[in-house]
C-alpha cells in the first residue's frame, strides 16, 4: 500500500505516533503540540500520566487506555474510531511511541483491516540520547529493548553475535544483576550506563563492565534502585577477536606507567585506540607482566 501523508487529494483519516519528554518538558516540539491540538481522540498508555502533559499544554482531548495486555482487544474499537475521527493520536508515557512501549501490535493488526494515513512525529527517544552521549561507536548499532527475563539465557546469546554497539534497557531492580550477566556473557568490554536521561539527575557511567558493577556496589549502593536505565554496550569486533599483542607494546605501557605517572587503565585505553586492539587484553597483560 503506497502512503502519501499530506496528499491534497488524501481523504483517509491519520493515525499520530507522537513521542512526548522523557523527562524535561522543553524538550517538546512545537509540531507536537500542534498534533496534540488537532487530535480527536488520543489513546495513551496511561491516561493519568498523559492526563498531566496535556494540562500542562492546555489541551483538553479524549483519551482511551492503550497498554501492553489490550492492544488486540482494541483493534476494532481503534478501527470504529477511524470511520468517526479524521485525526487520532498514540503516545506512552514518557518518549516515542512502540520503542519498547505499546502500540506495534495494534498498529500491525490495524493496517490488515483498515486504510489510514500512519504518520510518525520524530521527538524524544532515551536510547538515541544515551548513544550519543556514551563516547562508544555510534555508526552502527544493535538496538535490542529490554531483555526478556524469561529467555535470557537464549538473548544473551544472540548477543554475542551482534559484533557492533548494542543498547539494552533495563529497570533499577536488575541493573546490577545485568551488568554482571553482561560481564559473564559478553565480556568485561566497555560501557556506558545513563540514568534518568534529560532529567535533573541525568548521570552517566562509563568504563569497563567490572568498573561500573564495583562503582554500582560501593558507595553510590543506595542510589542505584532509583531511575531509569540505558546500557550501551561495545561489542564492537576488536572486543571479541584476540590479537596477538607484542611484548614491545606491553613493555611501552609500562613505561607510560612509569615514567608519565598514568594509570593502567589510561594506559590500556590509549593503546587500545592506537592499536587497534581491546582495551581489556592489553590491560589484562599489564597486569599479568606488572612484577
Amino acid at each position: 500500500m503506497h502512503q502519501y501523508s499530506f496528499s491534497k487529494n488524501n481523504h483517509l483519516p491519520n493515525v499520530f505516533l507522537i513521542p512526548t519528554p522523557i523527562g524535561n518538558l522543553e524538550e517538546i516540539s512545537t509540531r507536537i503540540i500542534n498534533t496534540l491540538n488537532e487530535c480527536d481522540v488520543i489513546y495513551c498508555e496511561d491516561t493519568r500520566e498523559t492526563k498531566k502533559l496535556l494540562n500542562f499544554l492546555n489541551i483538553n482531548k479524549k483519551l482511551k487506555s492503550l497498554f501492553k495486555h489490550n492492544e488486540l482487544q482494541k483493534v476494532e474499537e481503534f478501527k470504529n474510531d477511524l470511520t468517526i475521527y479524521k485525526n487520532v493520536g498514540i503516545v506512552s508515557d514518557k518518549g516515542t511511541p512502540l520503542i519498547s512501549d505499546p502500540g506495534y501490535v495494534l498498529i500491525k493488526n490495524l493496517l490488515k483491516v483498515c486504510n489510514f494515513n500512519l504518520v510518525p512525529i520524530s521527538g524524544p527517544t532515551a536510547f538515541v540520547s544515551a548513544l550519543i552521549a556514551s563516547g562508544l561507536p555510534s555508526d552502527k548499532f544493535y538496538f535490542h529493548g529490554f531483555i526478556d527475563k524469561n529467555n535470557k539465557n537464549s538473548e544473551y546469546d544472540m548477543l554475542k553475535t551482534k559484533k557492533n554497539t548494542i543498547i539494552i534497557y533495563e529497570s533499577p531492580n536488575r541493573i546490577i544483576k545485568t551488568l554482571i550477566k553482561i560481564k559473564e556473557e559478553i565480556g568485561d568490554v566497555d560501557v556506558c550506563v545513563a540514568k534518568e536521561i534529560t532529567k535533573i539527575n541525568e548521570q552517566f557511567f562509563r568504563g569497563l563492565v567490572s568498573e561500573v558493577i564495583n562503582y554500582f556496589n560501593g558507595d553510590y549502593y543506595p542510589n542505584v534502585s532509583k531511575g531509569e536505565y540505558v546500557i550501551i554496550i561495545d561489542n564492537n569486533l576488536k572486543h571479541t577477536h584476540s590479537k596477538d599483542i607484542s611484548s614491545d607494546i606491553i613493555d611501552y605501557a609500562h613505561f607510560l606507567i612509569k615514567e608519565k605517572s598514568l594509570s593502567t587503565k589510561d594506559v590500556a585505553e590509549k593503546l587500545s585506540d592506537v592499536f587497534n586492539v581491546s582495551k581489556k587484553e592489553i590491560y589484562d597483560q599489564i597486569i599479568k607482566t606488572k612484577k
